[in-house]
């Protein structure tokens, strides 16, 4: 399926639901796209939501529970490890939460909250030369990206510097203009979905996947992971040649729903481009089991296979 046709499907279903015209006061983001398959288990879109709710009231217990339910499903999510480990810091369990704080690093070496929250928590347990590393870490990303630096980069670099320097979060937040909202989780609380997500399709189809993934990174932080928003992530790092963060957004995408059309083709034509014929077969097994009636992504990813099947060697 081409990306432009993707992006036809889900502008469809996000201005057709009702319920995401409710997204950007905290509704989910819908249904899933009608050329997709349908959702399996929770609406871990919901769930999030709601955690990220509880969290900002300051119910934090509530709030680390909902990421729990979210992480059962997609364990290497790293906006919602860095969820709960915020709210396990702000219940002053912070051994608990560095653990999930590295994960969130791990997984998304551009979450850069998580750096700053893992310093903040390495601060608070007496260990302060491991909150040093985790500034330093912060310094080398702004010193290679020079004049190109993300805002909440220099962001989250100033609020560990400050807490380093004997700062509270309360003291820089008084002296700061961001809207970031009171946790730090670095996104608006008012911001939009569908048009963060208009902004990354237009990207998409312009082919510059850099700041795509931005874009679409900024909405999985807003409205948590989502099978659609995931799948686009996949074929963004993918274009770009990011094989293994490709094949991981993927791989997220079908934990949430395993009948995902999007994920399945996309993944199956990655695994055709590296050669892999088995592991696209098994995805193309897949389709013919979620399309019993046929669907454009079955043809799609069949007619990937024969072609690499007849190129001369």
């Amino acid at each position: 399926m081409s990306p432009i046709r993707f992006a036809a499907i889900l502008v469809a279903c996000f201005f057709l639901s009702p319920q995401l015209s409710s997204a950007a006061g905290g509704g989910n983001m819908g249904g899933p796209a009608p050329a997709q398959g349908s959702r399996r288990g929770p609406d871990l879109t919901e769930t999030y939501r709601e955690g990220v709710e509880l969290l900002a009231t300051g119910d934090c217990k509530k709030a680390e529970k909902k990421f729990r339910i979210v992480l059962k499903a997609v364990s290497s999510n790293p906006e919602a490890n860095l969820m709960r480990g915020a709210a396990l810091q702000c219940q002053g369990k912070h051994k608990a939460a560095t653990r999930y704080l590295k994960k969130a690093k791990r997984h998304d070496k551009k979450l850069y909250a998580a750096y700053q929250r893992l310093g903040v928590s390495y601060l608070e347990m007496g260990k302060r030369d491991e909150a040093e590393d985790e500034l330093d870490d912060l310094a080398e990303l702004l010193e290679a990206c020079g004049q190109k630096c993300s805002k909440g980069l220099s962001q989250s670099h100033s609020q560990l510097e400050a807490a380093l320097g004997g700062e509270t979060e309360q003291d820089v937040d008084a002296r700061s203009d961001s809207k970031d909202d009171q946790h730090g989780l670095l996104f608006d609380p008012n911001s939009q979905p569908q048009s963060t997500y208009l902004v990354a399709v237009q990207h998409i189809h312009a082919e510059r996947f850099t700041k795509a993934i931005e874009e679409l990174r900024q909405l999985t932080v807003e409205i948590g992971p989502h099978p659609d928003v995931l799948t686009y992530l996949g074929y963004a790092h993918k274009r770009l040649g990011r094989f293994e963060s490709a094949r991981g957004y993927y791989e997220q995408a079908l934990a949430i729903d395993g009948s995902h059309r999007g994920a399945h083709e996309y993944l199956g034509e990655m695994w055709v481009d590296l050669g892999r014929l088995d592991e696209a077969n098994a995805h193309l097994a897949a389709l013919d089991q979620a399309c019993p009636f046929g669907c454009a992504e079955y043809e799609e990813l069949k007619r990937a296979m024969e072609s690499s099947v007849a190129a001369p060697r």
